[in-house]
């Protein structure tokens, strides 16, 4: 199960900043990749909390028709 508190704490291990200078061609596809991966780990999140959001408003709805 994908956490906000993972991914702030990927985040803060793995910064989307510009790549220093002084790092080689490796480091920076390393870095990217690093990135790269916590990207799409919150937007899974964030798909997963908006399907959420969906099935309780249908649940709702369905709800409220029934009474």
């Amino acid at each position: 199960m994908i956490s906000q508190e993972l991914i702030d704490y990927l985040e803060r291990q793995f910064p989307n900043k510009a790549p220093d200078i002084k790092d080689s061609e490796r480091q920076i596809w390393l870095k990217a990749g690093q990135v790269s991966v916590v990207s799409h780990l919150k937007m899974i999140l964030n798909d997963n909390d908006q399907n959420i959001l969906k099935q309780t408003i249908i649940n709702t709805r369905l709800t409220t028709k029934e009474k």
